[in-house]
């Protein structure tokens, strides 16, 4: 069962979290449960499994 999932953000917003990973900034998401990957993996330095 899925509650929710979040779909990537526009092409603009993506690529200014890509910048802001360039410039040394850190981005840590939490996956709760199963879920498919909606492409957010590579916008995250890690992202933390809870199944």
């Amino acid at each position: 069962m899925v509650d929710f999932r979040i779909p990537l953000s526009s092409a603009s917003q993506r690529k200014e979290l890509l910048n802001y990973r360039r410039q040394g900034s850190k981005f840590y998401g939490l996956k709760i449960g199963q879920a498919f990957d909606l492409g957010w993996a590579e916008y995250f330095d890690e992202i933390v499994e809870v199944v």
